[in-house]
């Protein structure tokens, strides 16, 4: 009789863990947070992030309120050449660097976060990096044409050369953010005909 009855028990015991198995991956799939090793990776990944968040608004505070006082000082009592110029506009594009970062930074916080939470292919997402692609490209657009005033200005007051294009390396980023909204954007589609079908 004890024999009968262990081997009932295992023979439960072996048809519910398929179940248990199944009750897990399904929960899995409806949005429950990652393991506890990828929870760890994006909580460094958060740490990093808002360490640069704090670094680019250590930047931006003083270089803001240096090209701030240098142009009043050049407006009202003349700069004394074209270097002066130069300096100006290159710490126009440090600030205008540091607020892209800042800005950036803030929204793959929010994308992380999503992904703590075990719901990473939200349109929202979506949006989120192509809104960054484009912040890239506006500021490095912005930043291309104070490379291109400042050329033209120094060349006309015979100074050194100012550089037009510091790197293609954002376009490029931009790009590849693109390239991710659209791979959310379908990860997000599948999800909702998965729910649907459901």
């Amino acid at each position: 009789m004890s024999n009968a009855e262990d081997g009932a028990t295992a023979s439960s015991n072996n048809s519910t863990a398929p179940e248990h198995l199944d009750a897990k991956q399904k929960a899995s799939d409806d949005g429950q947070p990652p393991a506890s090793g990828a929870q760890s990776a994006t909580s460094i990944l958060q740490i990093i992030l808002h360490i640069a968040r704090i670094v680019s608004w250590l930047v931006l505070i003083p270089t803001g309120a240096v090209i701030f006082f240098l142009t009043i000082g050049g407006v009202f009592g003349g700069f004394d050449d074209g270097g002066d110029v130069a300096d100006v506009l290159d710490l126009v594009r440090v600030f205008l660097s540091a607020g892209l970062m800042i800005h950036v930074a803030g929204i793959l916080l929010a994308i992380l976060e999503t992904i703590k939470q075990g719901t990473p292919f939200e349109k929202e997402n979506a949006k989120r990096l192509r809104g960054i692609g484009i912040a890239v490209v506006e500021v490095e657009l912005a930043k291309l044409a104070i490379g291109i005033i400042g050329s033209v200005f120094l060349v006309l007051n015979h100074e050194k050369s100012f550089e037009i294009l510091e790197t293609p390396m954002p376009f490029i980023a931009a790009a590849i953010a693109y390239v991710l909204a659209k791979v959310f954007e379908e990860g997000a589609r599948l999800k909702e005909e998965q729910e649907y079908t459901i």
